[in-house]
């Protein structure tokens, strides 16, 4: 009897893939960017009203590459307050990211830029409005901006996206201003 509780103890370790604690290994940026995703969610929440509904990090050689989060909307938005949407949230994420001294320590890219961002929100839809060219989400990643419809699929620079915000275009014909990739 003594032998058989050892032996049964040893065989349902190995069966199972048990690591004894030292063996372990900690990753701090696992870690950071955890808390990065946490601090951004919370940010973007309370500065813009906007519901945190995933993210994802991209990390090798124990370096945060890029952070994606994603976002819906409480109301629906219009294309132009999308825009402004993904810009500010950019904007802030970044300026969160770089000023804090621990985050930029696992970076891959210092300073880190919207390069290593990016963001979609998901427009919330009324049960009344059906509009098919309402836009579904909005995504910005790196220097391009996408709008998704029912309709079609629109994509416009970060250059241009700030262009249209300081110079008031409304740009909500969507076939002029933007290049579709219905087309």
């Amino acid at each position: 009897m003594k032998v058989t509780f050892p032996f049964i103890i040893s065989i349902s370790l190995i069966l199972t893939g048990c690591t004894p604690l030292d063996e372990c290994v900690w990753m701090p940026e696992t870690f950071l960017s955890d808390s990065i995703v946490r601090s951004a969610n919370a940010l973007i929440e309370e500065k813009f009203a906007l519901i945190p509904c995933g993210s994802s990090t991209e990390t090798s050689n124990y370096q945060i590459e890029k952070i994606s989060l994603s976002f819906t909307s409480l109301t629906p938005l219009s294309l132009e307050e999308l825009r402004k949407l993904l810009m500010r949230c950019s904007e802030e994420i970044v300026h969160l990211i770089n000023s804090q001294e621990t985050y930029c320590l696992f970076l891959k890219n210092i300073p880190f830029s919207q390069e290593d961002l990016k963001i979609a929100i998901h427009n919330c839809r009324t049960d009344d409005n059906e509009d098919p060219s309402q836009i579904i989400f909005a995504i910005l990643s790196g220097q391009v901006l996408t709008y998704q419809s029912n309709e079609s699929k629109y994509t416009e620079t970060y250059d241009r996206a700030i262009k249209k915000i300081f110079t008031g275009a409304s740009g909500t014909d969507l076939s002029e201003d933007y290049s579709s990739e219905d087309e």
